[in-house]
């Protein structure tokens, strides 16, 4: 007959385990999340090569961008516009580079909408 002690290390021994399986789980499926995220982001682009906005979220997928800061996001994207979409935005804002970023990409649209 085994002592209350070893029932209750079994139990823990046994509680450990599962909660290892869980975290193993729960990183499986945390990575399964990312790679179907990054499939539909390679599909999207591959439909639409020319849509810069899919390949920028793509790119910005890749490098995790979306736990940059914004000012790192902004000017990042900022640099990768051609230049006269770069020189349009500079001209309307003066303080472009304090926008939030989703701020800032709405801006970057608009502007962009305009010059077409």
């Amino acid at each position: 007959m085994s002592s209350p002690s070893q029932n209750q290390n079994a139990l823990l021994l046994l509680v450990q385990q599962l909660q290892q399986e869980l975290q193993n789980q729960r990183s499986e499926i945390t990575s399964l999340r990312d790679s179907v995220a990054q499939l539909q982001l390679q599909l999207q682009s591959r439909q639409h090569p020319n849509d810069a906005q899919t390949r920028v979220r793509r790119l910005s997928f890749e490098a995790k961008a979306s736990s940059w800061p914004d000012i790192s996001r902004v000017t990042t994207l900022h640099r990768g516009l051609r230049q006269s979409l770069r020189q349009k935005l500079e001209e309307l804002n003066d303080s472009l580079f304090s926008l939030p970023y989703d701020q800032y990409v709405e801006t970057m649209q608009s502007a962009e909408r305009r010059s077409k």
